[in-house]
């Protein structure tokens, strides 16, 4: 190149040229709630912006950003359960209070849950039953054989309240006696009976539980006659009696 110097004679420029050029590309981000660009503006919305950063040659990198911006959400929940929880993530809490919880929502972003938990907890009890025949459990099961036995019921908050059974069963008893009487018979308990017939009586047994006893009663009656004898100085009488 050529110019006039401070004398106005030419002065003659050898120029060694280098030309960098800028560049341009095009990013499709898709992000949760905010966007931090490569020259680092930040933005919060979904939109088509342009941002410049120094590229290799150290010349303009425009880039064309096409965002979109998807959210959070917030939720809360109150589970009110027995002994322990488990929450949506998946954690278990065993006791009761304030908890925070993060699951993906339906935009895949952070769904951050409060979980206002109430727990409340089962409860265990023995009982010890020694009863005739058969038993019915808290629960309205029906035992009839000694042993132990685990029953379950709600308990005063409304948890599970298990409770062991140790059971003993005793038995009732069967008989049958066949009195043959006069006039009248009173049984075992004590009843009176005077006609023949099949009756049925109770009493306790050896295990004070009922013995049932069936009585097949023959009741033979007396009967009453008149003589009059007529003798001289004594007299026998039927039985041998002598006046």
């Amino acid at each position: 190149d050529t110019i006039p110097n401070a004398v106005n004679c030419d002065s003659v420029i050898t120029v060694s040229l280098t030309v960098r050029y800028t560049t341009s590309t095009t990013i499709n981000p898709d992000v949760c709630n905010s966007y931090t660009s490569p020259s680092g503006k930040t933005w919060t919305t979904s939109g088509t912006y342009m941002d410049t950063i120094p590229n290799a040659a150290n010349c303009d990198s425009i880039i064309t950003v096409n965002l979109t911006v998807r959210y959070k959400t917030f939720a809360t929940i109150a589970p009110d359960v027995c002994d322990r929880y488990t929450s949506p993530s998946g954690k278990t809490w065993t006791t009761s209070g304030t908890y925070m919880d993060t699951i993906p929502n339906a935009a895949n972003c952070d769904s951050i849950i409060t979980v206002n938990l109430t727990i409340r907890y089962a409860s265990a009890s023995s009982i010890s039953a020694n009863v005739c025949d058969s038993y019915t459990s808290p629960s309205g099961k029906t035992w009839t054989t000694s042993g132990t036995y685990m029953d379950t019921i709600p308990n005063a908050a409304n948890c599970d309240s298990v409770i062991t059974v140790s059971l003993t069963i005793r038995n009732k008893t069967f008989a049958t006696i066949s009195p043959d009487v006069c006039d009248s018979y009173t049984s075992p308990s004590g009843k009176t009976w005077t006609t023949s017939g099949t009756y049925m009586d109770t009493i306790p047994n050896a295990a004070n539980c009922d013995s049932v006893i069936t009585v097949s009663l023959t009741v033979r009656n007396k009967t009453v006659a008149a003589i009059a004898p007529d003798v001289c100085n004594s007299y026998t009488s039927p039985s041998g009696k002598t006046w």
